[in-house]
């Protein structure tokens, strides 16, 4: 009897190289043997399962071979008669190129508005200029004598030495660029080069120039076989000029029966999306070839033209004769076509677009920007328009002296990416706008007017020069000034929790939030409103307030109170927060106690003021404050506390919690989380402290598989009984399944003991699997765990439905 072999045993994927010449791959042959492993053959799979086994093997090693560089090779089927076999290719590598000394070309530009006086005829077609050239001379008019054109003249510019400011040391800008390339020696592929490109914006805009920007870059691509064909030019046997140099795109055979040609254009497809440009133009300069550049360098063309007669010539590169010297192996040499623009200093006020408020800024009136405002081009990183008077503006509840609160920097400053982001985000966190826009005002474009060939002085298209001080425009979008949310919560053992939540937000210009809140629950229902305003008298300080009428209903203790509660929390940083408080509480305590000399339940009612003093310490060093897949959190609380009416006590609640988090795999498809949590309580006695301030364990947001409070020690009646110290401990497993899904599996633990350390004689534990469906505002949450150590009225199981993870 035969047996069925397994899928697993089935042979992979195999190859061979077909070079017409023998080559040394190094090591690409076991990272093709590698990357095809993932086709594998399967001689129970249908026809077509096997040929999309074959494609899909073709598509892995073709992927590996552009992604290390290789052109001009290919990658085939070889057919066999066995139909059940594993799929066998041909692969041709080709020629693997990489990078080589690549070259930044530093250029600036100059508009000129050409205008001749002379007869022209009505039906000659109006010659439209660009935006920010209108105010300079006006759209050709076919009943004048005027015809104006638009031309852009580019001379080589480096920008210069970035000079020392406050708080900065003096910068090379040039070699800065130089050094964020980062592509010598790497494989030839496009996405490596654009990314360089993108470094080389993001150094000059770290260095000040705000401006920056990139033309369209060339790529040159060198062969061994042009080498050799271009080390002795022809030279005039008087005058030693040069005078022929052989093409680097002459017909050289590569090993595939590929022309040097041909892979150059199949390069520049690849790496700039568009043909290599022709190497058949004399450089006069030096009598050698250069490439013809086709691409304007247009400042004003980012997607948009003036009226076509723009002629820019790229910078020449360097002579092909000096270019192929010194490069050995087949090397591709990209050219960076860097426009930098000026060093930007900015401006300490601020404008706010689309206020309401014309009254004043924080330091100048905006009463009078409608009437100065001029339409602006459009520019990635400049601010679209001064819309003071433009009605499709959105408009903001928001007062400027709000905004201009949070500025970091002074009159003067050089331009940082890094402060104009930190403005967007603190104007972000506060969570009443639904976008933040914090960008630049348009910068000043050098323009030259030439009437009848007589040139005029440069001047710029905006009345300030380019070296003015920048201003800084803002424009928010608000929310809804107000809404209502709704959400349902449920446990097994706490019913069903019902909230209603009204949001009133930006109600005084600040960026406040004001909620009223209708919270009904089995456990804790109470009515009330919070406030809060963030950035109160100083960046990243948030003041708040709240007023509730609570009824807490628990198997330890039952509480009618009014609560009234005010914070100041302010940030120490990026990344942590420290805060300060006054509470009071007070209302009816009915209370069930341990009687230490009946040692029975003790029945408690009591009229109760308590009045607490709160400090708190957090940090958030996680990737996600939602759903963190990295890093880690940590928190600590101090309450001094004060009780007086029936009784009178005073002591120090402690609490401190830390979680961390580890990803594992592609994209963090595996997530390691655990947290850790210990109480304390000193300075008073269980039976006088409150009940509702004792510590208590047990349910969704600690211990999962047991009810709220039932992992404290107990009663004789099976009542939970509060404790001083608290230990608590969590472990969870949760992994990508499928778009949005999630599974964890967990395993909780807890203890509560009556000395102020934590007592682990008497833990707990809990264990259990859930899912998770992930939303961008968080993910939603089903929880089932099982006490592994039950005792007596507890439940078999437990079942949580909620809103984001756990911890």
């Amino acid at each position: 009897m035969s047996a069925t072999p397994s899928l697993a045993a089935q042979p992979r994927a195999t190859f061979e190289f077909c070079s017409p010449q023998r080559s040394n791959y190094g090591d690409l042959d076991d990272r093709l043997r590698q990357a095809i492993g993932e086709a594998g053959g399967n001689e129970l799979a249908t026809a077509s399962r096997r040929r999309a086994s074959t494609e899909r093997a073709i598509e892995l090693a073709t992927e590996l071979l552009r992604s290390e560089g290789y052109y001009g090779g290919y990658v085939s089927h070889t057919e066999t008669t066995d139909t059940n076999a594993p799929p066998h290719l041909c692969v041709y590598p080709g020629t693997r190129f990489t990078v080589d000394d690549p070259v930044i070309k530093w250029t600036d530009s100059l508009l000129l508005v050409n205008i001749t006086n002379k007869p022209t005829s009505i039906e000659d077609e109006a010659n439209i200029p660009p935006a920010t050239a209108s105010d300079i001379a006006p759209p050709n008019d076919p009943a004048s004598n005027r015809t104006i054109t638009y031309d852009t003249r580019v001379f080589d510019t480096a920008p210069p030495v970035r000079p020392a400011d406050g708080r900065n040391e003096a910068r090379n800008v040039v070699e800065d660029a130089r050094k964020a390339i980062q592509l010598e020696g790497k494989p030839a592929r496009a996405e490596d080069i654009i990314a360089a490109e993108a470094r080389i914006l993001r150094a000059l805009r770290e260095d000040g120039f705000a401006d920056a920007r990139a033309h369209p870059r060339q790529v040159h691509v060198i062969h061994p076989d042009t080498r050799s064909a271009v080390s002795s030019p022809q030279r005039d046997p008087e005058t030693g000029e040069i005078l022929t140099v052989p093409s680097a795109d002459a017909e050289a055979e590569t090993p595939g029966n590929e022309t040097i040609a041909r892979l150059a254009e199949q390069l520049h497809q690849e790496l700039i999306g568009s043909t290599p440009p022709a190497q058949n133009v004399t450089d006069e300069a030096n009598g050698a070839i250069s490439p013809d550049s086709q691409n304007p360098l247009d400042p004003l063309q980012n997607g948009q033209g003036a009226d076509g007669n723009v002629d820019a010539a790229l910078p020449a590169p360097v002579p092909e004769s000096q270019r192929y010297a010194g490069h050995t192996g087949n090397v591709v040499i990209p050219f960076f076509v860097i426009q930098a623009g000026q060093l930007v200093r900015l401006k300490e006020d601020v404008f706010l677009l689309g206020t309401d408020d014309i009254s004043t800024s924080a330091r100048g009136s905006l009463a009078s920007r409608a009437e100065t405002s001029r339409p602006r081009s459009d520019d990635r990183n400049t601010a679209v328009r001064d819309n003071r008077a433009d009605e499709d503006t959105p408009r903001t509840r928001t007062r400027p002296k709000f905004v201009q609160s949070l500025v970091t920097w002074k009159e003067g400053d050089i331009y940082s990416p890094e402060l104009l982001n930190r403005l967007e985000k603190d104007l972000s966190d506060t969570g009443v706008y639904n976008s933040v826009s914090v960008n630049l005002e348009r910068p000043a474009q050098p323009i030259q007017t030439i009437e009848d060939g007589v040139a005029g002085p440069t001047r710029n298209t905006d009345t300030a020069d380019t070296d003015a001080l920048r201003e800084v425009q803002v424009q928010l979008v608000d929310r809804d000034k107000k809404l209502l949310e709704a959400a349902v919560s449920y446990a097994t053992q706490d019913g069903v929790g019902v909230e209603l939540v009204q949001s009133q937000f930006n109600r005084f210009g600040q960026a406040d939030t004001l909620r009223y809140v209708l919270r009904l629950a089995d456990i804790d229902s109470r009515i009330g409103l919070d406030w809060t305003r963030p950035h109160f008298r100083k960046r990243g300080r948030t003041i708040s307030a709240s007023a509730f009428v609570v009824n807490e209903i628990t198997d330890a203790y039952e509480r009618q109170a009014l609560t009234i509660d005010a914070d100041v929390s302010e940030r120490r940083g990026d990344k942590w927060w420290a805060s300060v408080g006054l509470g009071l509480d007070t209302g009816r305590y009915a209370e069930v106690r341990y009687d230490p000399i009946t040692q029975q339940a003790l029945n408690l009612d009591r009229d109760l003021a308590i009045v607490t003093l709160r400090g708190a310490m957090r940090t958030d060093q996680s990737n996600d404050p939602l759903d963190p897949t990295q890093g880690w959190k940590a928190s600590l609380s101090v309450q001094p506390t004060a009780v007086t009416g029936e009784d009178t006590v005073f002591f120090l609640r402690t609490v401190g919690d830390a979680s961390a988090y580890y990803g594992l795999g592609e994209d963090d498809a595996t997530v390691l989380a655990g947290r850790v949590k210990i109480g304390s309580i000193v300075g008073g006695d269980e039976l006088v402290i409150p009940s509702s301030r004792l510590m208590y364990s047990g349910g969704g947001g600690s211990v999962r598989g047991y009810s709220y409070q039932s992992i404290n020690p107990r009663l004789p009646d099976n009542t939970p009984r509060g404790g001083l110290g608290l230990f608590e401990a969590s472990f969870e497993v949760r992994r990508d399944v499928r778009d949005h899904w999630q599974a964890v599996a967990f395993v909780d633990a807890g203890a509560v003991g009556f000395e102020a350390t934590p007592n682990l004689s008497n833990m707990r534990y809990g264990a259990g699997v859930g899912v998770r469906y992930k939303l961008p505002f968080g993910p939603i949450r089903a929880d089932v765990a099982f006490p592994l150590n039950k005792r007596e009225g507890d439940s078999d199981f437990q079942l949580y439905i909620s809103i984001g993870q756990s911890f």
